[in-house]
This record gives C-alpha cells, sequence and structure tokens, in this order.
C-alpha cells in the first residue's frame, strides 16, 4: 500500500534495533496496537512499513539494500529509541534514522512541520522505550538539530528501566503511564502531522492552479492600464515580501495559552551539547537572564534563578519523584528548558515547556541561533524570543525588558563571586571585580558588591559602590531597580520593608528567605519567620552553608517557642545535625522547662557528657536552665540549677579551664551577688567596662539594695549612648520597679535596632516585674 500523498512509498517508517525485538517481541506488538489505533483515528488507509528482521550492526562489507533506500520515502519517520539505538555503528542509525533526516531536509516538505495549530514539530516522531544515557540524548539531538520530543514507553518505578508493555495496565501505580494512552498519543501525533503536510500540500496545489488560471485569462496588456498593473504589482511584491519576512525571517511563534502564561513558571538552565566545556554556563546565563526579564513584569509568575539554583538537582525532572520535589521547592508549575549545540559557528538553541506534574512537553519554540563569537547577543535573542511567547512583544513592554545581557566571561566571573557571597566576602569582591572589569555596565554585578560591604557593615566602601550606580546607570530595569531599592533600604535602616517587597516576588527564594528569616524574628514578626524557615530547606542550607544552617535552627525553634508551639520546636531541634547543636541545647532546655519536664534536661545533660562535649557547653546549659526557670517565676527552681551548675565548676575547677563568665553568672544564679559583683569587676579589667558587663554589674548593686552604685551605673550606661547600653539600663530599672523608664529604654532600643532574640524582650527574666505591665505588653505583643 503505497502513501496517502503522491510521491511518497509509505505514510510510515518504524525504525528499530533487532535486538530491542528479540525477546519480547516488543516492537512487534507495538506495532500491532499502533495498527489498530490508526484505523481508529483516520478515516483514510494509513500505510506502515515495518520490517521484523532488519539488519543489526555495520559492517565494510554491507551492502545498503536498495529497495530501503526507496522505502525512506516516507512523510513520518517513528524510531524505537532504546539504549542500543543512539549507536553510529548500528545499520538502523545510519541507513534508516540519518537516511531520513537527510532525505527530509531536500525534500519539499521539509524536516520540520508546521502544524494547524501553530507549533513547530520534526517528522521524526521518536517513541522512547528506555531512560537513554546523556551521551545518546546530546547524539539524537545533534543530529536532528532540536530537542528529543518523545513519547515514552517507559515503566516508571526506582532502580528500573524497561519498556511499558500493555500487562502493565492491569496494575494500578501511582504516577505510572498507560500503554493504551501513549499508544492514542502516537496516533494522534501522526494525525496531527499528516493533517498538516496536507494542508500544506493542497494549498500549494491550490496555488499553482490559480496561477494557471490566472495567466490564460489575464487579458493582454493593451486592454489595461499599464499604471494599474504597476500598482497592483507593487501591492502584491510589498504582500510577498511581508510574508517572507515574517513567516521565514521573523518566524514568530505562536503565543503560550492563557493557562500556561498564568502558571508559576521556572527557567532550567540550558544543556551543553557542543562538547565545549568553556561554554558550560552559557545555558545558566541564559536561563538567568530570561528569568529576570519575566521578573520585570509583575502578572508574570516567575521562579527567581536563585530558586531554581538551589534546587538544581531536582531540576532534573528524571521522574515523578523529583518533579514533585522541584515543585514543594520552588513553587513552579511549568518549566522552561532546552538545549543548545553548535552548527558550524554558530549556536543554536533548542527550547520547550514542560508541565511539571505530567512531565510532557506542551509548547516548542522555534530554535533560536547566533554567531559564537557574540555569545550575549544571541543570549538577548532567545530572552527575546521568550517574551514573545508570553505575549510581552509590544513597543510598551520592550521597555521592561532587562537591559542587553552582560560579556559572557563577564557573567561567569560573577557567577563564581554569587557562590562565595556570606562565606567568603573577600574573595567574593574579587571575583566581582574581575566581572565589572571585563564589563563595567554589567550593573548586577555593580548591585553584588555593594551587598558585600552592607553585610559586613562596611557603610563607607558600600556608599562609594552606590554614587558608582547612580551615576553610571541612569536606567535599570524594574527587577535591577528593585534590587537597587533594596539596598537603599537595607542601608538606611528599613531592611524589613525592602525584604518584604522582594520576598512576594518569590517566596521561595533562598537569600531572600535568608533575609525574612532574620529580620520578621528580630522585629518581633515571629509568625513571619515561621513561615520563611518553612521555605527554606534544611538539608540544602546544611549542604550550602553550615553557618546559614545554624542561625537557621536557632531562629526557627526561638519562633515557634515565642509562639508556644513547643512540640514543633522541639520537633526542629530533635533533627538539627550534630555539628551545628552545640549552641541549640539552651533551646532545648527552654521547651522541657515550659513543658515541665526536668527529667528530660537531666537525660539530656547526661548524653552531652557521655559524647564528650565541652564541659563549658554542659555548665551553661544548666545556667540557662536557671535562667528559665526565674521567667517562669521559680526562683526555687532557678536556685537549684544554678546551684548545679555551681558545684559541677567546683569539682571541675582542677581538670578544666572554666569560661571566666559562667562563674559569676552561677553566683548571680544561687543569688550571692556580692561574689558576682567581685568576679564581674575582675573582668572589666582586662575586657573593658562594655554594656554587657556594666548591666549585670548594675543588677548585682539593685538586687544588694546598693542603689546609689546602681544609679551610677545606669549614668555610665547613658553615656555609652548605644542600642546596647540603652537596654541595659532598662535591665537595672527593672530591678528598681522603676516600670515605665524601663519601657522608655526598651522602646529607645527596639527603634534603634537592639533585635528580638532568644533571651532578650518577652524572654528576658530580668524584665519579669514587667509582665503584665501595658507598655511593655504592648512592645512585645507579636506584630506578625
Amino acid at each position: 500500500m503505497s502513501s496517502i500523498m503522491p510521491d511518497y512509498e509509505y505514510d510510515i517508517f518504524i525504525s528499530y534495533r533487532q535486538k530491542d525485538n528479540k525477546a519480547d517481541q516488543w516492537v512487534t506488538h507495538f506495532v500491532e496496537a499502533l495498527r489498530d489505533e490508526i484505523e481508529a483515528t483516520f478515516k483514510e488507509d494509513i500505510s506502515i512499513y515495518f520490517d521484523e528482521n532488519p539488519h543489526d550492526g555495520l559492517l565494510e562489507t554491507h551492502d545498503v539494500d536498495q529497495s530501503l533506500k526507496e522505502k525512506i520515502k516516507v512523510l513520518i519517520f517513528i524510531p524505537i529509541v532504546s539504549q542500543t539505538y543512539c549507536d553510529p555503528n548500528s545499520f538502523a542509525w545510519q541507513h534508516e534514522f540519518i537516511a531520513f533526516r537527510d532525505f527530509a531536509k531536500n525534500d519539499e516538505l521539509g524536516l520540520d512541520v508546521r502544524l494547524d495549530n501553530g507549533n513547530v514539530c520534526k517528522r521524526i516522531l521518536p517513541v522512547k522505550i528506555h531512560e537513554i544515557d546523556a551521551e545518546d540524548q546530546a547524539l539524537y539531538e545533534k543530529e536532528t538539530g532540536g530537542v528529543m520530543r518523545s513519547i515514552d514507553f517507559i515503566y516508571r518505578a526506582s532502580g528500573v528501566n524497561r519498556s511499558l508493555t500493555p500487562e502493565d495496565d492491569k496494575v494500578q501505580i501511582k504516577d505510572q503511564i498507560f500503554y493504551r494512552n501513549q499508544i492514542n498519543k502516537v496516533a494522534n501525533g501522526i494525525k496531527e502531522i499528516i493533517n498538516a503536510l496536507q494542508h500544506r500540500n493542497a494549498e500549494s496545489d491550490s496555488n499553482m492552479e490559480q496561477s494557471r488560471v490566472l495567466n490564460k485569462s489575464t487579458p493582454s496588456i493593451s486592454k489595461i492600464s499599464r499604471r494599474a498593473i504597476s500598482v497592483t504589482s507593487f501591492f502584491v511584491l510589498l504582500l510577498a515580501l511581508t510574508a517572507i519576512w515574517y513567516f521565514n525571517i521573523y518566524d514568530k511563534p505562536q503565543v503560550l495559552s492563557a493557562e500556561s502564561r498564568n502558571a508559576r513558571v521556572a527557567i532550567i538552565p540550558f544543556t551543553n551539547n557542543t562538547n565545549d566545556p568553556e561554554l558550560d554556563m552559557l545555558g545558566e546565563m541564559a536561563a538567568d537572564w530570561i528569568t529576570k526579564g519575566l521578573m520585570n513584569f509583575g502578572h508574570i509568575k516567575v521562579v527567581s534563578f536563585e530558586t531554581v539554583r538551589d534546587n538544581i538537582d531536582f531540576a532534573l525532572l528524571k521522574d515523578s519523584n523529583m518533579r514533585a520535589g522541584f515543585t514543594e521547592r520552588t513553587g513552579a508549575d511549568k518549566v522552561i528548558k532546552g538545549s543548545f549545540y553548535q552548527q558550524g559557528d554558530e549556536i543554536v538553541f533548542q527550547t520547550q515547556m514542560i508541565d511539571i506534574e505530567t512531565g510532557e512537553v506542551e509548547f516548542m519554540l522555534p530554535s533560536v541561533s547566533g554567531e559564537k563569537s557574540v555569545l550575549e547577543g544571541l543570549v538577548n535573542e532567545l530572552s527575546q524570543r521568550v517574551m514573545t511567547v508570553f505575549g510581552l512583544d509590544s513597543d510598551e513592554n520592550r521597555k521592561l525588558i532587562i537591559n542587553d545581557p552582560p560579556k559572557y566571561d563577564a557573567y561567569k566571573y560573577y557567577i563564581k563571586g554569587i557562590e562565595y557571597f556570606i562565606n567568603d566576602y573577600d574573595k567574593c569582591r574579587e571575583f566581582l571585580s574581575e566581572a565589572i572589569r571585563l564589563d563595567s555596565s554589567f550593573l548586577l554585578a555593580h548591585i553584588t558588591m555593594r551587598y558585600s560591604f552592607g553585610e559586613q557593615g562596611r557603610i563607607r566602601e558600600s556608599d562609594s559602590i552606590l554614587v558608582i550606580i547612580n551615576e553610571k546607570f541612569k536606567n535599570p530595569s524594574p527587577t535591577e531597580k528593585e534590587w537597587l531599592d533594596f539596598g537603599n533600604a537595607k542601608s538606611s535602616k528599613d531592611q524589613y520593608t525592602a525584604t518584604k517587597a522582594i520576598y512576594k516576588r518569590d517566596h521561595k527564594a533562598f537569600l531572600i528567605n535568608y533575609n525574612m528569616v532574620l529580620l520578621s524574628s528580630y522585629l518581633n514578626k515571629p509568625n513571619e519567620a515561621v513561615t520563611a524557615c518553612q521555605n527554606l530547606n534544611p538539608k540544602n542550607i546544611s549542604f550550602k552553608n553550615p553557618s546559614i544552617a545554624r542561625i537557621w535552627f536557632k531562629l526557627y525553634s526561638y519562633n515557634l517557642i515565642r509562639l508556644n508551639r513547643l512540640d514543633e520546636a522541639l520537633k526542629v531541634l530533635e533533627v538539627v545535625p550534630p555539628e551545628f547543636m552545640s549552641n541549640l541545647y539552651y533551646g532545648k532546655a527552654m521547651v522541657f522547662v515550659l513543658k515541665n519536664q526536668p527529667d528530660k534536661i537531666h537525660a539530656m545533660i547526661q548524653e552531652m557528657e557521655d559524647q564528650g562535649l565541652g564541659w563549658n557547653l554542659i555548665i551553661r546549659t544548666y545556667l540557662n536552665t536557671s535562667d528559665w526557670y526565674a521567667l517562669q517565676g521559680n526562683i526555687t527552681s532557678q536556685k537549684k540549677w544554678a546551684q548545679l551548675a555551681l558545684d559541677k565548676i567546683n569539682s571541675q575547677a582542677n581538670g578544666y579551664k572554666i569560661n571566666q563568665t559562667n562563674l559569676p553568672w552561677a553566683y548571680y544564679g544561687v543569688g550571692n551577688y556580692e561574689k558576682a559583683l567581685s568576679l564581674l569587676h575582675d573582668i572589666t579589667e582586662t575586657k573593658g567596662r562594655s554594656s554587657y558587663y556594666l548591666s549585670w554589674i548594675g543588677l548585682c548593686y539593685a538586687k544588694s539594695d546598693s542603689i546609689e552604685q546602681a544609679n551610677g551605673i545606669i549614668s555610665e550606661l547613658d553615656s555609652l549612648n548605644t542600642a546596647g547600653s540603652k537596654y541595659g539600663i532598662a535591665q537595672v530599672y527593672s530591678a528598681l520597679n522603676e516600670k515605665d523608664l524601663v519601657v522608655k529604654y526598651l522602646q529607645q532600643a527596639f527603634k534603634e535596632d537592639y533585635v528580638f532574640y532568644l533571651g532578650r524582650y518577652d524572654t528576658d527574666f530580668e524584665l519579669l516585674s514587667l509582665h503584665g505591665h501595658p507598655g511593655y505588653e504592648e512592645l512585645v505583643k507579636p506584630k506578625g
């Protein structure tokens, strides 16, 4: 049976490796099922070429059957892509797959087909029966010049890589695809391509007939005004040139559906299929710049590229579990991903949109290519193309698109700098300086440089970079301006407002969440802090940055304790890795005190001793427990635990070096203020009279009724004129029962950035006398 279109031998050619049909005749059964499905899909008879005994292996002595060359002349080529198919030394690959590709490229129908819905696909329709190696996929995409858009018949199970069979439909497994449905998809895909080819062929025949009729019926030139012909010819030519420009030069793709445009989308780094490792960062740069471009439009929901990079392992989307994990960590519904390869002196990008829930390709963008020598121009063109499919290509919207990408080498140094941010600011700035040297117009490198100084409190250097930014960059994009405003707000002490504004844009972004955790905690917004903590994955944090992990565990448990969510706080503290636990035992002690479980505190301390933890840490745990009992107004238990600490210190004094502050702390806890004062005066002689030690001395004087000396300490603290000294004054006034003055100085301290923290304000037992005072209760009441 011949093809439904003239000059073609068959409609469909099935290509496969013989070894993939030996054991269970999978390909044979597939073809039989496909024939039945096609009969139910098409009104016409559709012909399929399928050789049940193909060649397998290619030797120099093999002569390719001349008849096979004719059989390759088909409308659609279906390769059965297995673990062995993409093999240049096989007969199927060289004399079927490559042969059809070459035939289709030179055929009048072409290798690429524009479907009736506006999408573009290839006449090669791969059916994939195994997960294949990355090298095989790269080879396939290099030879076809496009992303492998396959219909998969793969059984999904951990540790399994086999083809799906009809028998698998009888067992209902979560997230498993159905063999019957996949057969239907193949038939529907064939129908889409054949319909498009038929319509194209019909239009071509119609145009030829119109031309023939027009030539036959057109009167002689003497009967028509030459001027009319000239005008008509001009407009016909104009329309023709417009059509050529529109379809061939610009090749405008179809706009995404409203559903896809409204979904939350993540841009995944493009895969490098050029075999040139120097271009590895190009895929990241393209994804980053597309993301930043989309973020300029408030109605587009897009995952920040920082969030994508933080969850890059899940972004591989290999299976349903990985896709679900990526959605959980980023909130993404769709992803835009693709690959790029080299063709001569050009780099070619292939791009697609994938639905995360199903893993299916929803949209294919036309390829974008450009000179390898101007990579930033290619990235810019790709970004513009994505803007177009989101319907953002109006003149008004073009003004919002982010400025041109930086030079490629500058971007590589910028990313290296980002990797050292927080961990090593000096190293970070070293790479950022090189990025700026290579491209002084790279605004984001300047902004990040400013942040690095700001995070270290080096305001002079931070402000000097701001001067450069304001002088050099007059028209930042909305996204860039947002980060500039964020930095300005942080410098002017309005960090929370700045962070919250950016937090709305991507509540999953690592650094944004990290700032939100800190600021919400410090500004008495425990509910917001807990939400931000929950948006950060502790495993990723631990892996990326240990110092941030410690802070995350501390602030997460602290805010849960403040909200009286004690069981949740305990769950957080129980999963803390041992290396981060050293400064978190006091948090567990507080939970056990609040739950009235002193036996668990003893058990925890015994475990600490068994693990050989530092003796000072164990003593501090006793002392912290004493403080938490004081906060509950349980003076008996407070003195009991302080005495336990004192006994430990005295019993180990000869064997361990005791931290200098532990001994006065213990004496203070048991109420021996005279001994505590003596030790504190000794400490200040060597360490200086800081607000921390002065407030402690003032408390000892106040509690031992030495009012004149306590007021003298208040005067000394006032002369320091810092936020910490004002908080110290409040503590001493609390011991003197001057409640209104306590509230006054607490308010001043908070206004001057003496932040909420465990052991301050509502968790400070020195302020116990203020509980119930209206001004104090209003100050410590959670604000968010």
